[in-house]
């Protein structure tokens, strides 16, 4: 090795700790940040507090967000916009997003627990091109996408999701189901293969059973969000056999 390159071990220290800070700072960036709060939401931290949740409230890695009475949307740093319903808990359970020049990076990951609820959501960055880096939990299934825009609803009769556009993968301990555009699943239990259905004449997803109100003006509004009315993904039908899907 070339004599006059030395790195003496104080320098070693200093460069490890840069790093270091670097790196905490792009994990305790936030994730989220409110741009449309009605009602009481609140955020609790990993330690338990509350706070009011407000637009232009940042919702980061570990906390979870309360809806309550009101409706919420989020826009996520990746470009990912979310709208919670009422009496919905959504967590956000590990996100990192290093903007490389509007690319996402292979330490990005967007990992979620939709603890009780309905929301839907846009694919941001992290979605579109590190599709595997992306999960939402819930008690009887996770689900995966492949740059998309879906909804999906968690309650005591299981979960129940619509596909908008692009693909969504859906997997618990009995298998996996591919849920296209239009079509919808429901997963009554962990042990029980998702149930695919196809979706009805005309629908996208389905029609909106609840109205989400037209974002507010103002400097954190974002024009890319979503603002149409949204709602619960539609049930699917109850009775008769399960509808194979076709080749």
């Amino acid at each position: 090795m070339n004599g006059n390159w030395r790195i003496s071990v104080p320098h070693l220290l200093f460069f490890a700790a840069l790093i270091g800070l670097a790196a905490a700072s792009a994990a305790g960036e936030p994730a989220a940040k409110l741009v449309f709060a009605s009602g009481k939401p609140v955020i609790i931290d990993a330690k338990g507090a509350q706070r009011p949740a407000e637009r232009g409230s940042d919702l980061s890695g570990g906390e979870t967000l309360e809806s309550r009475d009101g409706l919420v949307q989020l826009r996520f740093r990746d470009g990912a916009s979310m709208s919670l319903q009422p009496q919905t808990q959504f967590r956000v359970d590990d996100y990192r997003f290093r903007d490389e020049a509007g690319k996402a990076s292979p330490e990005d990951r967007s990992f979620f627990t939709l603890v009780r609820g309905g929301l839907r959501t846009v694919t941001g960055l992290i979605g579109k091109e590190k599709n595997e880096q992306y999960r939402m939990n819930t008690a009887v299934a996770v689900i995966g996408i492949r740059g998309t825009e879906y909804s999906g609803r968690f309650d005591d009769a299981g979960l129940s999701l619509s596909t908008f556009a692009g693909v969504v993968e859906v997997c618990n301990n009995a298998g996996c189901q591919l849920v296209r555009a239009g079509e919808h699943v429901s997963v009554p239990a962990l042990n029980v293969l998702p149930i695919w259905r196809p979706g009805s004449q005309g629908s996208g997803g389905g029609t909106p059973s609840q109205a989400l109100p037209g974002l507010p003006s103002g400097s954190v509004t974002d024009p890319k969000l979503p603002s149409q009315p949204i709602g619960e993904p539609p049930h699917p039908p109850q009775q008769g056999p399960n509808s194979p899907r076709p080749n």
